[in-house]
């Protein structure tokens, strides 16, 4: 995981805009569905042992066997991502999709014309008093990008990102935003 204090990763003229990785679904499925049966498993074993003292490796098996879909379907979300890239040679966002089925990720351009600025929200407490960062199009609809733990950080990546693409930024005064919403 990248430090916070990154705002933007260049990599050969491209800036990461945003990740998104399967970890957190993983982690979920991995919880609900493969570590009970897993745990049943480890404690018929446990009992069986008390009871006469032999060591029974079929209840961990059987229960492993249980879980394994569930293990196997958590491999899988854990190496699948999403990245979002400005291409600033090409003038376009690129919204990267990778999965383990595939041999390449699948790439989505999209137009710099169809957003117009950049907004910094104020802290939100849905996201733990972090700061949303959004594309805003247009029409006035923000798209939200980003999270960031603090101000600073949000505006240093705002600033980064409306100088590559000649977006206008709001929100940089917290008086011209109020619970995240749109000052415009």
């Amino acid at each position: 995981m990248r430090a916070p204090a990154e705002a933007i990763q260049t990599v050969e003229g491209a800036i990461l805009l945003r990740e998104r990785k399967g970890r957190t679904a993983a982690i979920f499925i991995s919880a609900i569905f493969a570590l009970p049966p897993l745990a049943m498993g480890f404690g018929a074993a446990f009992v069986a042992f008390r009871g006469d003292g032999g060591l029974h490796l079929w209840p961990v098996l059987a229960y492993a066997l249980v879980a394994s879909p569930a293990l196997l379907v958590s491999g899988v979300l854990l190496a699948c991502r999403q990245e979002l890239w400005l291409d600033r040679v090409g003038k376009r966002f690129l919204l990267l999709t990778f999965r383990p089925w595939l041999r390449e990720p699948r790439a989505e351009a999209g137009s710099l014309e169809d957003y117009a600025g950049v907004l910094v929200g104020a802290p939100d407490h849905r996201v733990d008093g972090g700061v949303i960062v959004s594309l805003v199009t247009p029409k006035g609809e923000d798209l939200p990008l980003r999270v960031f733990p603090d101000r600073r950080a949000a505006l240093r990546f705002t600033r980064d990102l409306a100088s590559a693409t000649g977006y206008w930024v709001r929100g940089e005064d917290p008086a011209e935003v109020r619970d995240g919403a749109d000052p415009g």
